[in-house]
């Protein structure tokens, strides 16, 4: 009666690994990328062109729709890939187009490379780092 149970056991957890295994396996193969919620997906944002610095809004599903190159989004007025995205200059409160972060810092994932890199994007209204660090619109 003993070696019955140890068999049922041992049949009981070598089932149990087959099961996980499986699912592990079902879910490394399913190589599906998370979906983004629909309400995310119809938030507006804003990208600007960067060389006629016309605000253009839609919404985050139209924008990840865009064809992109070399980090910028096609214009679909002009169909140049100028559009990118638009932030507020901290100095001259204007929105301004920042620059795409190059692929290979990207790729490096270093946040602090990245914040030295977007400290450095100098504003072309008013010539002064976007970033802020000195009197802008609201300060002293």
């Amino acid at each position: 009666m003993h070696a019955v149970k140890k068999i049922i056991l041992l049949v009981a957890l070598i089932v149990a690994i087959a099961i996980a295994i499986f699912f592990a396996v079902k879910s490394a193969l399913r190589m599906e990328r998370p979906t983004r919620p629909d309400w995310s997906m119809r938030q507006p944002v804003e990208l600007i062109d960067k060389d006629s610095f016309e605000v253009v809004t839609m919404t985050d599903g139209e924008r990840l729709k865009l064809p992109k190159q070399n980090g910028y989004y096609k214009n679909p007025k002009t169909g140049t890939y100028t559009l990118t995205r638009c932030v507020r200059c901290a100095n001259c409160g204007e929105k301004v187009p920042m620059p795409p972060v190059p692929e290979d810092m990207l790729a490096r994932h270093n946040l602090e490379e990245i914040g030295t890199w977007a400290a450095k994007q100098i504003c072309p209204k008013c010539k002064k780092p976007i970033r802020g660090g000195g009197p802008g619109p609201g300060r002293p």
